[in-house]
Order: structure tokens, then sequence, then C-alpha cells
């Protein structure tokens, strides 16, 4: 596999790595502590994140 093909391999890998310390019982437990609105908003840029909003990092678009 060339070098390019692999970008998006570790932007993968990248994103899931993400969402696996997000689950993490480590956070789950700061998660308590911070109130809901702060968490709200946490919560959208994740999800933001992870449905690729239009012009996000893996909407296809290469900008070049």
């Amino acid at each position: 596999m060339n070098a390019c093909g692999d970008i998006g391999e570790v932007e993968s890998f990248a994103i899931l790595s993400q969402m696996r310390l997000l689950s993490s019982k480590r956070i789950i437990r700061r998660i308590v502590r911070i109130n809901e609105n702060t968490f709200s908003k946490i919560e959208r840029k994740f999800v933001d994140l992870i449905l690729e909003k239009p012009n996000g990092p893996l909407s296809g678009s290469s900008g070049a």
C-alpha cells in the first residue's frame, strides 16, 4: 500500500482511539464531576467530528 492509502487508515485509527478514550471508565468518572451543560458541549463537538460534517477531516475533499 502506498503512502496515500495509509492516510485514511491512520485517520480511522486516530478516531477510534479517541472513541475508546471517551468510553473508558476513567473519563466516565470525570463526566460525573462536570455539569450537564459542559458535558453537552463536549458531546456535540465529539459527535460532529465522528459524523464528519461536510467540511470535516474525512469528508473526502483533499483541499488541494
